[in-house]
């Protein structure tokens, strides 16, 4: 016989208080505090600590003995008291102690536990080491205290300007230098602005101003200030804006006064941020293997913001992660997590208002009978002790910018470990690196013999207590001779002496003042004769005028005392009225002036003087004196006038050049017109054979002149630095092939071959100064073509790279010619030169054109390359850079011809405006050949009657014509009152190619012009274009 019992829950109760009871043995285990648990007769019952080691003694000595048993002095009497009122009032009490064995700062917080079945109570005391928190906090005092003393002993006021509230805290310092005590000054504006000289204060406002608009880095000014006793100090003052609002407004505002009337003393004084320590608390949180939350204690609700309800289920990196946290922290956690590792270190966490805390954070793996169960992570918030970081490290740096603002270091020798510590400014003084580490030896070996008995003693009554303030000489580790100024006094912690600290200065500006105020007279005088130049003072009162020695010297005379008018006198008539008024302005204004004006000396010479004066005024604010300078600047006087001279003779020279070019120009091409005109009409009327050779050799030398005309231009507005360059968009590909198709009859002539090869990636469509591109290719092709015979001429173009809408295009010309000697390559380039002496006779040239191409190029950039070999051929090739734009779609014209093919222009009427009898022959046998009806007129009074009687299609007008030129002419026909005369398109004839020409044509009107000796083609084309 028997019975059953169902003890399943009984069981699951048994298993989950061993994973519960495993649980908090792996938290316990975790965390670094100490945890006793005492009942209410204050003995010991549990001792949970993760390193036993820490407890100072075993732990079985602790259970079962009371507090006072264990501390039997004042600790355990301490302890005892604070848990007697915690078992009575249940109130958590945290106390902060020095442990008596380890001297380490900890925090013990003592709680009452009720057990809810019993009643029992108990007492549970969580020990925390704080001593890294609490030595931190004394380090930051010590240095505000050495910064505070810095400050007091340099002698330097600070203020701060809490711009939105208009209140402005002045320190005991700069009240004192205005020789008021602390309570005498409020915290106003108005107590600096009332106190700064009424000619000084505008301009301080004014320097306000430019800083609060950023125009400036800093605020700095010199002004004056009235002393409570009622006369003037100068004051240096340095002034910063630190903060402004969101809107860029100033917020606030500090900087330093210091009183400059003694020996310019500059410190500048920081306000002094309080430090607040929070105290640390430890959060725990356990995960599953997923790592899901299962557990967080209210410690750590508190830290994260977040319930056990929000978090149950989540992983925290998706709740406590955000923008600062560092990638790399999570995937050290992560990889820690995945390999069942211990993972310790510092994170930034995000709470649940979005708050940001730090966190060091201990994660540890759970194992229950050998099988993980997920981890524990235990967090202490160290917020606190890294805000306390972060301020130390501001207090250092704002430190030493004050240092460095007013060029003083500091020390401090520590009595107790025998260390010797120097600021960054101090070692600069010292003129040491950086890592320098000093002693007291090593300090002292650094003072002058003459200064190191003094520095000895002082110190030594430093550490008896007595401070001390002297100026002494070193000589740097760069062997530089310095004045110093140094201070020490002594530091105490009760009533020892721990430390002496002190601040250093570089004082040796001040000291080298004092001897070259010494010198400065005698120096003075000298320059002054040196330099031709000479002071002197105006009396205002005493009506005289006293001189320097150097002025006496210019004056040329012995005297250095006169009246007013006797000085006045010295100048020269027709300047002394000018004198007299500046003078006058000076005493009534206290206007500075700066004057040139003449002197006659005593034996008649005639000096230009440059006189520079200002106003000096007594009390009252009067004029008391014009005191100034007076230079001998004669010879600069002399060398300027005639380098104005010269300027306007060589300007005078340049444009005549330019005009007899133009003459020369307009009166070769006007007859070489007739000439090349004749010569292709003769060519198109079926010579016989000896004739073409005559004909051919005509046209040769004509075309030869007409490039020697146009190279000669170019190259004179090159060296005028003239030329100007255009930025249009064209056709790379088009414009090579329409050269070399204008050039192909030429390379027929000789049995050439004229090829063109266009690489696949060069850009369609280009921006830059194509007629500049056209020039210089035609050029090169003209050279290739003029030294091949029955050979090729290769031009092509190659994509280099396209880089921020920019490409490079290789553009190269190449002939298998006659070659270049090695030894002629770098003459080809030079102006009216040849490879050879023979070459102009055989092939002309003007040796200008290859020339104008390097110019050409290097005022676009580039240059210009050559590869030959004799009886092989040339190449010359150059890289350009173009812009490449968006739209590679170029707009074209309507109307596309062959440039050669000379259709019937049948029905066009012309009227062709011409002195030149010749020229009118010339162009009226090509207009006949194409059937066009033509109308003339030998100058632009006859060209404008017949524009307002007729109807013409295209109206061809000379430009140079007796009684009205075609400039006037054209004016005149686009102001007549018909619609029609404003549109009837009008070219211009003209013999002249400067850039000027071309403006005055399209200012005057017409549509297009055409340069004598024109070519019939470029006739054809314009007149096809305009009549259609």
């Amino acid at each position: 016989t028997g019975t059953c019992q169902d003890i399943t829950e009984l069981h699951e109760a048994k298993e989950s208080l061993a994973k519960a009871n495993s649980n908090l043995k792996a938290v316990v285990k975790s965390i670094k505090d100490i945890v006793f648990q005492f009942d209410e007769n204050e003995r010991f019952l549990t001792v949970w600590v993760s390193d036993p080691s820490r407890l100072f003694m075993p732990e079985d000595v602790f259970i079962g003995k009371t507090i006072r048993e264990v501390f039997a002095d004042e600790f355990g009497e301490y302890f005892s008291e604070n848990f007697k009122t915690v078992l009575k009032t249940g109130k958590t009490i945290k106390l902060e102690y020095q442990h008596p064995a380890d001297k380490r700062y900890y925090i013990a917080t003592i709680s009452r536990v009720i057990d809810p079945v019993s009643g029992a109570k108990t007492i549970t005391t969580a020990i925390s080491d704080i001593t890294e928190k609490f030595e931190l906090q004394q380090k930051l005092q010590i240095n505000e205290q050495r910064w505070a003393f810095a400050l007091e002993n340099a002698n330097q006021g600070v203020w701060d300007w809490d711009v939105e509230n208009n209140t402005v805290f002045y320190s005991d310092t700069w009240k004192k230098l205005l020789g008021y005590e602390p309570h005498e000054i409020s915290d106003t504006l108005d107590e600096w602005a009332t106190r700064v000289h009424p000619e000084d204060l505008p301009k301080a406002k004014q320097k306000i101003e430019k800083h609060i608009n950023e125009e400036t880095r800093h605020y700095y000014i010199e002004f004056r200030m009235r002393h409570k006793f009622g006369h003037y100090v100068w004051i240096i003052s340095h002034g910063k804006i630190i903060e402004r609002t969101a809107e860029g407004k100033p917020k606030r505002f500090i900087g330093t006064h210091t009183d400059i009337s003694k020996l310019k003393k500059a410190e500048a004084e920081v306000r002094r941020l309080a430090l607040v320590a929070e105290r640390t608390i430890n959060g725990v949180l356990i995960t599953d293997t997923q790592g899901r939350i299962t557990w967080v204690n209210k410690s750590f609700e508190q830290i994260s913001k977040y319930s056990m309800d929000e978090l149950a289920g989540k992983k925290p990196e998706d709740l406590l992660s955000g923008p600062k946290t560092k990638q790399k922290t999570i995937n050290d956690i992560a990889k820690a997590i995945a390999a069942r590792e211990t993972f310790r270190g510092e994170v930034y966490n995000y709470s649940k208002d979005g708050s940001g805390y730090w966190v060091y954070l201990s994660l540890t793996p759970i194992y229950e009978n050998g099988k993980w169960q997920g981890y524990i992570s235990v967090e202490t918030d160290i917020s606190e002790k890294k805000r306390t970081e972060e301020k130390l490290s501001r207090s250092e740096k704002m430190l030493k910018k004050a240092q460095e603002t007013a060029k003083i270091g500091h020390w401090y020798f520590d009595v107790i470990n025998n260390t010797l510590e120097w600021s960054e400014e101090t070692k600069n003084i010292h003129d040491v690196a950086v890592d320098f580490s000093p002693n007291v030896a090593t300090a002292i070996n650094f003072y002058h013999p003459e200064s190191v008995a003094k520095i000895q003693a002082a110190f030594k009554k430093a550490l008896l207590g007595e401070p001390y303030n002297l100026d002494l000489k070193i000589i740097s580790a760069a062997g530089i001779e310095k004045h110093i100024r140094t201070m020490g006094r002594p530091e105490y912690e009760g009533d020892k002496i721990i430390g002496v600290s002190g601040i250093f200065m570089d004082i040796t500006r001040e000291k080298e003042v004092e001897i070259l105020l010494r010198e400065s007279e005698n120096r003075l005088n000298e320059a002054q004769i040196l330099a031709a130049i000479g002071s002197w003072e105006y009396l205002v009162r005493k009506d005289e005028v006293i001189m320097s020695k150097g002025m006496a010297r210019i004056w040329e005379t012995e005297e250095m005392q006169f009246s007013r008018e006797q000085f006045l006198n010295s100048v020269h008539p027709d300047d002394v009225e000018k004198l007299k008024e500046y003078i006058q302005a000076s005493i009534v204004d206290s206007k500075k002036y700066d004057l040139l004006h003449r002197i006659v000396t005593p034996n008649g010479t005639i000096k230009y003087i440059h006189a520079k004066a200002d106003v000096v005024l007594n009390r009252a604010g009067f004029v008391r004196a014009v005191r100034g300078t007076s230079q001998d600047v004669t010879e600069k006087v002399r060398y300027e006038q005639e380098l104005i001279a010269a300027k306007e003779r060589a300007e005078k020279a340049s444009h005549s050049k330019a005009e007899f070019l133009s003459m020369m120009s307009h009166e070769i091409r006007t007859p070489l017109n007739a000439v090349i005109g004749m010569t292709h009409l003769l060519r198109q009327e079926n010579p016989r054979d000896d004739q073409i050779e005559n004909l051919n050799t005509l046209k040769f030398s004509a075309e030869n002149l007409l490039v020697l005309i146009n190279d000669i231009l170019d190259f004179n507005k090159i060296e005028a630095g003239k030329i100007e360059f255009e930025e249009n968009a064209f056709d790379v590909a088009r414009l090579v092939e329409s050269i070399c198709h204008a050039m192909s009859f030429k390379a027929e002539e000789q049995s050439n071959q004229l090829l063109t090869k266009i690489g696949k990636t060069v850009p369609k469509v280009v921006v830059g100064d194509a007629i500049r591109l056209n020039q210089v290719l035609t050029n090169l092709i003209n050279n290739a073509l003029k030294f091949t015979e029955k050979g090729n001429v290769t031009v092509s173009v190659k994509n280099l790279g396209i880089k921020n809408d920019f490409v490079k295009l290789l553009f190269s010309v190449r002939d298998t010619g006659i070659g270049i000697e090695k030894e002629n390559l770098s003459r080809i380039f030079e102006s009216f030169t040849q490879a050879r002496s023979n070459i102009s006779r055989m092939y002309g040239g003007s040796g200008l054109g290859l020339a104008i191409t390097k110019r050409l190029l290097e005022l676009q950039d580039s240059q210009i390359f050559v590869k030959s070999e004799v009886g092989k051929g040339s190449e010359f090739s150059f890289v350009m850079r173009y812009r490449v734009p968006l739209n590679q779609i170029l707009k074209t014209e309507e109307t596309s011809f062959v440039a050669d093919t000379f259709s019937s222009l049948k029905g066009t009427r012309v009227l062709l405006a011409e002195d030149n009898r010749v020229n009118i022959r010339v162009a009226q046998k090509f207009l006949n050949k194409w059937d066009i009806e033509v109308d003339t007129a030998e100058n632009g009074k006859i060209a404008l009657e017949k524009a307002r009687l007729n109807n013409y299609s295209v109206i061809l007008m000379d430009l140079q014509m007796p009684e009205m030129d075609g400039l006037e002419a054209t004016r005149q026909i686009r102001n007549l009152d018909d619609s029609r005369y404003s549109t009837v398109p009008i070219i211009a004839l003209t013999a002249s190619a400067l850039m000027e020409t071309k403006r005055d044509v399209y200012t005057a009107g017409m549509n297009d012009y055409i340069t004598k000796p024109f070519n019939p083609a470029e006739l054809y084309r314009k007149l096809k274009k305009y009549s259609v």
